[in-house]
């Protein structure tokens, strides 16, 4: 699609610099949500509800294989009105709990799948699922202080590196290919991992190579047996390390101070749960969610939200 004015040209800009900017951005607590349903569940503010499955059941063994689903929010800022723009992450989750029989977990995560919302003009930056295959398994301490729906859930931030090795939780992420952090992680033969910007028909617009670093800490309720949901505690540190054209290295992210969400699902048919193990190997691999995540979505009422500028990122 043609850009016929510059102002087109500053919009497209700013779209497209969800992807390529060098800025940091730290993320602040959102509204917790303190609204509770009628059967004492808590409600996400931007999910639906689960569909009705009669009486839900206390969690009272989480162990088991869980789906992690996460809302983030950012603000696009040019020498125009900021526009909103979602990510969309889903991770693969093995909750692990104590042995000794208290309220501390372990979660064994990794990232499946990651979407962004539409740019300006509807173009898409992608993700590829080489990106978030080529990621490692993360570890990382959580607590469920009760079974009944309205338990606190919290874990410590769950973080994974992409295009990037060898970086602490403080350090800046590298912005030059030639830091020996830097690794070429998809194996495309580009420094750090790429992200395609394409159009609504495929058409490949520009590439972008980049180092990022990638924050989740979540703070939620137990639902039921089956879903806990809240706040997530998110951010990203992302550097350019290269691109095809300027323009995919253009553009500047704040954050919106809107709460970003999350929804932990589980899916290995306990308790009634849907059955994302499609080989029936004992674990769910990050290929069967991305397989099943239109059913899985659906059966737990999960929905994207639309970005609303004039609501989360005003002037």
């Amino acid at each position: 699609m043609p850009v016929s004015s510059r102002a087109g040209l500053a919009a497209l800009v700013a779209g497209l610099g969800l992807v390529a900017t060098g800025c940091s951005i730290d993320r602040q607590m959102g509204r917790f949500p303190a609204q509770e349903a009628a059967d004492g569940a808590v409600d996400a503010p931007t999910m639906d509800p689960e569909p009705d499955q009669g009486p839900p059941p206390d969690l009272t063994d989480p162990a088991g294989h869980w789906m992690l689903f996460v809302e983030d929010r950012n603000c696009l800022v040019d020498a125009g009105d900021p526009i909103e723009s979602l990510i969309w992450s889903w991770y693969r989750v093995e909750l692990v709990p104590s042995a000794d029989g208290r309220a501390s977990l372990t979660l064994r995560s990794r990232i499946c799948k990651q979407e962004l919302s539409p740019l300006a003009f509807g173009f898409l930056s992608l993700v590829p699922d080489a990106t978030t295959d080529s990621g490692e398994e993360q570890e990382t301490a959580g607590f469920l202080v009760g079974e009944s729906s309205g338990a606190l859930f919290l874990s410590d931030t769950i973080v994974d590196y992409w295009g990037v090795q060898g970086l602490s939780f403080e350090d800046m992420v590298p912005a030059s290919a030639d830091d020996e952090r830097v690794v070429d992680q998809d194996g495309d033969g580009n420094p750090g991992v790429t992200f395609p910007v394409v159009t609504t028909s495929g058409l490949e617009i520009c590439e972008v190579y980049v180092a990022q670093r990638i924050r989740a800490g979540l703070e939620g309720r137990v639902r039921n047996a089956r879903r806990i949901d809240g706040d997530a505690l998110t951010g990203t540190d992302k550097a350019v390390l290269a691109a095809s054209t300027g323009l995919c290295a253009s553009g500047d992210v704040v954050p919106n101070m809107a709460g970003n969400t999350f929804s932990l699902v589980r899916i290995d048919g306990v308790d009634g749960s849907p059955d994302a193990d499609l080989d029936g190997d004992g674990t769910i691999a990050c290929a069967e969610i991305r397989e099943e995540l239109p059913a899985l979505m659906a059966a737990y009422g999960l929905e994207r939200s639309e970005p609303d500028s004039d609501r989360w990122c005003p002037p």
